[in-house]
Formats: structure tokens, C-alpha cells, sequence
């Protein structure tokens, strides 16, 4: 158990991206090394051993109780807005699979959120002169412009409510939901 800390610290070091889920097959190597401690520290004899093997059980829940509570207090994964707006995007009846436009300029929308909770395959849009600036692995993020997905009939589109003046020049939006900062719409191609 120990090897296996050390290769897997050891490995994180020597990394160029230090992301933090590098180290997760640490964990349950540490587990298992602690619970052993424990466990031998419990078998001894005399009960001032055993309480002391209790209270340090007791004082890890206390610490990791303190450290992680206030992660789920501050984060409300039921009530973002992208997830509101994707159920209110679910399809209403079987025949309906069209696509929903995620439009961002800035490519700041979690697609994967939007096509769990839509129901629906989706299509990140952005505008034509920021398509060419976006990299990133086309696994997770594939923009088009936008101007290439819409035309005259009405399509389902996830955009923030920042985003929406410069296109209602080119665009007919109509809100159908809101969430702040988001709103869910249909856009069309304005007729020239």
C-alpha cells in the first residue's frame, strides 16, 4: 500500500498538469493503511487504547465533515440555471429530436449538463468570427456558427441574457424561460 502511495504521489510530482484528480487512486490505498492503524491501534490491550482508537475515528469524520460540508453547502447542482432551462427543453412528445443551440460566445456552457437534462442532442453555436479562435478537443466542443444552424423556422436555442442584444439585429428571439443569467428562446433568421 505504501508503494502504491508513493508511485502515485510520485507520478502527480513529476506531472506537467498537476490536476487534482490525478491523485484519486491514492485514496483508497490511504484508507486501507489507516484503517489498519486503527484497527491494531483498537486490539491492544487496556480500554484507554480503545477510546483512543474511537476518537480518532471520530475526529477523521469531524475533519472530513468540516472540509467537504461547506463544498455541497455552496454548490446547488439541482438548481443551476442551465439545468432549469434543459427541463424545460425536454422533448414534449416522441416526433420532437430536434437539436438544441447552445449559443456562446464566450464557450462558457457545460454541454454535457444540457444534453442530460434536455433530452436532446445538442449544437454549440457561437458567432462566425469566434469559431476560428475556439480550441479544444472536438470530443467536448464542436462550435458552428450560428448563422450556419438557423434560417427561417423557429429553433430551440440556451444563450445568456448578456449575449442577447447584438443578436437581434440579425435575429427574431422569443424567451420562453428564464433563469438568471440564461434564457431559453427561439431564434429564426430574420427575413432580408
Amino acid at each position: 500500500m505504501l508503494l502504491l502511495v508513493a508511485l502515485v504521489l510520485c507520478s502527480y510530482t513529476a506531472a506537467r498538469t498537476r490536476i487534482s484528480w490525478y491523485i484519486i487512486p491514492v485514496y483508497p490505498a490511504l484508507a486501507i493503511l489507516v484503517a489498519h492503524l486503527i484497527v491494531a491501534f483498537a486490539r491492544r490491550d487496556g480500554t484507554s487504547a480503545k477510546l483512543c482508537a474511537a476518537l480518532v475515528c471520530v475526529l477523521f469524520v469531524y475533519l472530513g465533515a468540516r472540509r467537504f460540508a461547506p463544498l455541497y453547502s455552496e454548490i446547488d447542482p439541482v438548481g443551476t440555471p442551465i439545468r432549469k432551462l434543459s427541463l424545460v427543453a425536454k422533448p414534449t412528445h416522441a416526433d420532437d429530436r430536434e437539436p438544441l443551440l447552445i449559443f456562446s460566445a464566450a464557450a462558457g456552457f457545460d454541454k454535457p449538463e444540457a444534453v442530460f437534462y434536455s433530452e436532446r442532442t445538442v449544437q454549440q453555436a457561437t458567432t462566425s468570427a469566434q469559431v476560428a479562435n475556439i480550441w479544444s478537443p472536438r470530443r467536448y466542443v464542436d462550435f458552428k456558427p450560428l448563422s450556419q444552424l438557423t434560417d427561417a423556422t423557429p429553433r430551440r436555442i440556451l444563450l445568456r441574457r448578456d449575449e442577447l442584444p447584438p443578436l437581434l439585429d440579425a435575429y427574431d428571439i422569443h424567451i420562453l424561460a428564464e433563469a438568471d443569467p440564461l434564457i431559453y428562446a427561439t431564434i429564426e433568421k430574420r427575413a432580408d
